[in-house]
């Protein structure tokens, strides 16, 4: 789509060896980049990643409710939890020394299974770097303790983004929203 890079972040070290491999087969002008590392609202203290069954889509830092595995009766816990220390966006950006306030239209994707909204919280100051915003939403809790889509709404239009995606009404019980920066 014309992007001179991308950075492809994974918190889960297994997954993050899949992403890499499929990653090192892709020819063309933009430039992948990839970074191992759980992006939380601050850095420092180790989080509880918790292990879901197949490609790892659906693991998180929330444990699965009630509604996700009725939703979702293919995906479960495997049981297997690990601890990964967390960090914010702008500090990995600036780990591969990206400018995003160079790029003409940046965009943030954020799929975190229910943590979307700290991730965005630590954006800090850099979120208003950002153009677009696709983040995905619920508006039924999948996972205990994460962000429901009022919460991540309200953040991210205080922050200057409107959906463009998505009449608020319209948002689905679950799924992605683009955001666009006034």
């Amino acid at each position: 789509m014309g992007a001179n890079a991308v950075l492809w972040i994974e918190a889960d070290p297994d997954t993050y060896s899949i992403l890499t491999e499929a990653l090192s087969a892709r020819a063309g002008p933009t430039r992948h980049l990839t970074e191992n590392a759980l992006v939380s609202a601050s850095s420092g203290r180790p989080m509880r990643f918790h292990r879901f069954n197949g490609d790892g889509g659906s693991s998180s830092v929330h444990t699965a409710t009630d509604a996700l595995l009725e939703r979702f009766p293919h995906v479960h816990e495997s049981g297997e939890v690990i601890e990964i220390v967390p960090c914010t966006l702008p500090e990995i950006l600036a780990r591969h020394g990206l400018q995003i306030a160079a790029a003409s239209r940046a965009m943030l994707t954020v799929d975190v299974q229910g943590h979307e909204l700290e991730v965005l919280k630590g954006c800090g100051e850099a979120l208003r770097l950002f153009s677009l915003c696709e983040c995905e939403v619920s508006r039924v809790q999948l996972y205990d303790g994460g962000a429901l889509f009022p919460d991540v709404d309200a953040f991210l239009q205080s922050r200057g983004f409107k959906p463009a995606s998505h009449l608020p009404m319209q948002v689905p019980r679950h799924g992605n929203v683009l955001y666009v920066r006034d």
